[in-house]
């Protein structure tokens, strides 16, 4: 989620890769008329499944 309050944007939400967390604020620091950027969106990192291994838990 982005807000934008008294000059100051406000980032939330979830990625995968710490990247793409200083890309979305990097993108932002230099519009006319940021103040500051509060980074809150936090990094969870994505665990693919093994198909697999959840078709065997199922069948046991």
């Amino acid at each position: 989620m982005v807000f934008v309050e008294d000059g100051y944007i406000h980032l939330s939400g979830q990625v995968s890769w710490e990247y793409q967390r200083k890309l979305a604020q990097h993108i932002l620091q230099d519009l006319l008329g940021v103040k500051g950027i509060i980074n809150r969106i936090e990094i969870v990192p994505y665990i693919e499944s093994n198909n697999k291994n959840l078709r065997a838990l199922g069948r046991s």
